[in-house]
């Protein structure tokens, strides 16, 4: 999975504050620049716990260039790589959950996605 950057500002945003939440069940690896927290939970729609894996970056200058209106950069220099548990791979159906959050000054961009594993074939969801 390749997580990318984007400012819907006007003004370029010399630091964010970058969180991933990842289904807990999913395992993850090859996540070099990131910060990993496990046990967080997240509350759904319906006040419903769900256990999650965090990713987080501070992205500031001078050690990272400002992020400009219009112009993507990728967080991490390779994907990060997604395990499915193998009990669940026999599963007729299984969903995860992914969440993420950008906050700067002047920008905030969030969203979600589900990961849905189906007859072993994982698609994803944006919801």
């Amino acid at each position: 999975m390749n997580i990318t950057v984007e400012n819907t500002a006007e003004e370029a945003a010399s630091y964010a504050v970058m969180e991933v939440f990842i289904d807990s069940a999913i395992k993850l690896s090859n996540f070099a620049g990131l910060k990993m927290t496990d046990n967080v939970f997240l509350s759904s729609e319906d006040d419903q716990k769900i256990a999650v894996t965090q990713l987080s970056q501070n992205w500031a200058i001078p050690a990272k260039m400002p992020i400009f209106k219009g112009t993507e950069f990728r967080i991490t220099d390779t994907p990060i790589k997604l395990a499915i548990p193998k009990e669940h791979a026999d599963s007729e159906i299984m969903y995860y959950t992914c969440v993420w959050q950008i906050r700067s000054p002047g920008m905030i961009n969030n969203g979600s996605f589900i990961f849905v594993l189906k007859n072993n074939c994982l698609t994803v969801t944006k919801l």
